[in-house]
C-alpha cells in the first residue's frame, strides 16, 4: 500500500470515529481512531480527536495524553491547547489549563472559545481575577457579538458583584 492510500485509509477510519463521536458511541469512535493511528501514526487529527473521545468519557489522562501527541506532531493547532486546557481543568489543575488557554489565544487571537473557557475560569478562581474574566468575556464580544456564553459569563459576573457591593 502507498503511502497516499495508507493516509486516504487513515482519513476515513477518522471520518468513522467522527461520525461514532457525534452519536456518543466514545467507543467505536476510539477504535476507529486507533485503527487510523495505527496507518498513520504522524496524523495530529485522530489523536486530537480520539483526546476529543477520551475527554468524553471523561479519562482525562488520555485525553491529555492524546492531546500532547497532537501538539507534538502539530503545535500550531490552538483547539488542541484548548481542549488540554479543559482536561486539566477537570483534573484540578488550575495552572496548567490558564496557560493551554493563553497559548491557544497567543495562537489564534480570535478564537473566542478559548477566552470564553479562560474567563470561566478565572471567574472561578478568585474575586481578584474577576477583572481579567470580564476583559476576556469582551474580547469574546469583539470577535463574536452574539456569543451566548460570554453574554451570560458577564451577565453572572454583574450578578455576582452586585450581590456582594449591593
Amino acid at each position: 500500500m502507498s503511502k497516499q492510500d495508507t493516509q486516504k485509509a487513515a482519513a476515513a477510519f477518522i471520518d468513522s470515529g467522527y461520525e461514532y463521536s457525534g452519536k456518543g458511541d466514545h467507543d467505536k469512535a476510539i477504535a476507529d481512531y486507533n485503527k487510523a493511528i495505527k496507518l498513520d501514526n504522524n496524523n495530529p487529527e485522530a489523536y486530537y480527536l480520539r483526546g476529543i473521545a477520551y475527554f468524553d468519557k471523561r479519562d482525562y489522562n488520555k485525553a491529555i495524553a492524546d492531546y500532547n501527541k497532537a501538539i507534538n506532531i502539530n503545535s500550531k493547532f490552538a483547539a488542541i491547547y484548548c481542549n488540554r486546557g479543559m482536561a486539566y481543568k477537570e483534573k484540578g489543575d488550575n495552572k496548567k489549563a490558564l496557560a493551554d488557554y493563553d497559548k491557544a489565544i497567543e495562537i489564534d487571537p480570535k478564537y473566542a472559545i478559548a477566552y470564553v473557557n479562560r474567563a470561566s475560569l478565572y471567574s472561578v478562581i478568585s474575586v481578584a481575577t474577576l477583572d481579567m474574566a470580564i476583559k476576556d468575556y469582551n474580547s469574546v464580544l469583539q470577535i463574536d457579538p452574539n456569543n451566548a456564553n460570554a453574554k451570560k459569563g458577564l451577565a453572572v459576573i454583574n450578578e455576582f458583584t452586585k450581590n456582594i457591593v449591593g
